[in-house]
């Protein structure tokens, strides 16, 4: 728990900074990208820090492409 908190305060303080800057420049279209990254990455490095499993994105490519494979051998 208090690792997570660790973390947070790190990806806080990341963000205000940059988020000055962006603001400064009045960059508002990467402010919300930048946002929205910084909070997927956050969640990921939480459930990752817990030791949750998080799936590999390589195993639902390879589902979806497999039939398409198959169909050309």
């Amino acid at each position: 728990m208090l690792k997570s908190i660790g973390v947070i305060i790190v990806y806080l303080i990341i963000s205000y900074f940059q988020v000055l800057q962006l603001l400064k420049a009045k960059m508002v279209r990467e402010i919300w990208v930048f946002s929205l990254l910084i909070v997927f990455i956050s969640v990921l490095s939480i459930l990752k820090l817990n030791n949750v499993s998080i799936p590999n994105p390589l195993n639902l490519v390879s589902i979806i492409l497999n039939p398409i494979v198959r169909m050309y051998e």
